[in-house]
Formats: C-alpha cells, structure tokens, sequence
C-alpha cells in the first residue's frame, strides 16, 4: 500500500458508491487484540511486507520529490530492531535510470525484495527529479544487491500503484488497470476490469490487491456515500477478473475533508480477509465470506491520531500496521 495520490479523492467520491444494503454481516468479535508494542520507521514510511520465513520486515520510505527526499528500504527484525538499509535510492540504487520513487513493495518466492518504483531523470537544470510515466520493477535479494529491472516506464501508470507476488507472476494495479507480468519472461498482459453498469469504465477504483493460492484475486479499493460516510469495497475475482464475491464496508468519519478511506489487504493462510483504511483510521478483518470479525479503532484503543497505511501478518497471526502519520509500526498481538 503505498503512494497515496490526494488529488484525485473528490473525484472518487462521486463517481463510486454503494448502499447501505452491501454492507457486511455483522458478528460479535471472535477474538480480540491488544497493543504488544510499537517500534519507529524512517521517516515518510509507505509500504511494507514480511518475510515470515526468516523473520524480517521491509519498508519503503520516502519519495523522490526534492532533494532533501532520501527514499530507502530498511529491513528489521519482528522485534522492530532496525538491521540494515538494505536499498538507498539516491546512492546505490541500480538500475537503468538516474533516481526511482519507491511505490510498494513485495516478496517473490525467493524472498527477494521487489520494489514496484516510479522512475525519475534529473531535469536539464538539475534542479529537481522529473518522472517518467510509468514505473519498474526492481528485485534485490535480502541483503541488498541488485538482481534485475523490469522497464515498464512508457506506460501510463498513476494514482494508487499496487504490487504482489504468485507463483512467478507480478500483479500490478494502478486504482483501473490490472497488470500481469511474467517474472521469467517479462510479458505484460493487461487485464480487463469488471465495468460499471454502462460498461464505461472499470466498476470501482482499487487501491491494493492480494492473490490467494488459487490465483484468485482479492481487490480493496474506496466506496463512498456521501460527504460524511466512506469505506471500502472487498471484491474477489478469478484470474480472467470476473467477478466472484463482493461486500462493502460503510464507516461514519464525521469529517467532509478527511473522507478517504485507501484500504490495503492482506489474506491469512485461513482465508481471512484484513484490512487497514487510511482516514478512517481502522483496522477490519472478515471471513471469506465477508462476515465481520474484529474491527480495531486505533484512536480508541491506541489513542494516537494514526494513518494506518498498510500492513502484515506473522506466522502466529500477529498484525503489523505500518502508520504513515507518525512513522511507527504498532504490533497487534492476539489476545
């Protein structure tokens, strides 16, 4: 989860909606969790994922906007001890071009580190970071050390970049396209979307996505009502897009400036469906069927005004919220 795009939120409000008769079933909490402990992040964090094989934790900071920007990937431990800058992007980088934007990040099968980025050439003054319309994959292995680009910067590519990793395929999704890229032979494919009801354009827009073992896939994106309610629409799809299953989340954030949702998902070996949402400051997680089963105020039970951006799950279904606002990860710890 990721580069968060503000411009384009009055936009998503009245374009995407959905009634109050999609939101999910509601049950008692089945399990709770409580605050095991937080740790710090470098500054401007954006994404995240864990390798619960060997217990690490990666995150992407900072974009390359101006030259005070110092995007990088760190890697800590799942006790939150920083180990290493294993990418800086300003001084080691690689690659083909002179500076990328770190959008998101995931793990191939390899447990290599690939980071979807924006790349960027210097201007002809040299004075600021110009960027190409498309975006790269680049794959370091856990330490660092560049293994190989993806080039796809001449292709139009904006608002919330997202990228995850299946059984040797990248699956990219930029809110209305969906890419699938082969890892061995580096075909792009484009996927159609399902379409709104005049089939004009792609039916709602996506800000994450997660591939489950059967190469099904799970989109989250916004949906909204109205000044004062946002949330998130869950769609699962298979591997043509067409559609499956589909449920709504509907929150009340009692602010007409700050009715952005951004979800980001991660799915559970069980099929749990988790969710973390931008401005309504949350944290959900559902059943496959979209039944709700614990839904997690952190202005309530952390006490800190958090924008939780994206998020993991150990072995042991601990969660890991990465929170943009204050450059921390909170440790959520079943009870």
């Amino acid at each position: 989860m990721k580069v968060k795009i503000f411009s384009f939120a009055f936009f998503l409000l009245f374009v995407y909606g959905c009634s109050k008769e999609s939101n999910p079933t509601k049950s008692e909490n089945t399990f709770t969790y409580e605050l095991a402990f937080q740790f710090n992040t470098f500054e401007k964090p954006n994404s995240m994922v864990m390798d619960n094989e060997n217990q690490f934790i990666y995150i992407s900071s900072g974009y390359l906007n101006s030259p005070d920007d110092s995007p990088k990937i760190q890697k800590f431990n799942f006790t939150g001890e920083l180990l290493a800058t294993v990418v800086d992007f300003l001084n080691y980088s690689n690659g083909l071009f002179s500076g990328y934007s770190p959008l998101d990040i995931t793990l191939d099968d390899e447990q290599n580190i690939c980071v979807l980025a924006r790349p960027y050439k210097k201007s002809q003054n040299d004075e600021y970071w110009e960027p190409y319309n498309g975006f790269c994959i680049l794959v370091y292995n856990s330490n660092g050390n560049f293994q190989k680009e993806f080039d796809y910067s001449e292709i139009d590519f904006f608002y919330t970049p997202s990228i995850t990793f299946k059984n040797n395929w990248f699956f990219v999704t930029n809110s209305f396209t969906l890419y699938k890229i082969s890892k061995t032979s580096e075909q792009l494919t484009e996927i159609p979307l399902p379409k709104s009801s005049d089939g004009s354009m792609p039916e709602n827009f996506i800000s994450d996505l997660a591939v489950n073992g059967d190469e099904n896939i799970w989109f989250v994106g916004q949906a909204s009502e109205d000044g004062f309610t946002v949330g998130s629409y869950i769609s699962k799809v298979d591997s043509k897009c067409s559609q499956i299953f589909k449920f709504y989340s509907i929150r009340t954030t009692g602010n007409f400036g700050a009715n952005l949702s951004q979800p980001s998902i991660e799915l559970n070996k069980n099929g749990n469906i988790y969710l973390t949402t931008f401005y309504c400051q949350s944290l959900e997680i559902y059943n496959s069927s979209g039944i709700l089963l614990r839904d997690y105020d952190f202005n309530k039970e952390i006490n800190k005004n958090t924008l939780p951006i994206d998020l993991g799950i150990d072995k042991a279904e601990n969660i890991y919220v990465l929170d943009g606002r204050n450059d921390l990860v909170y440790v959520l710890k079943k009870a």
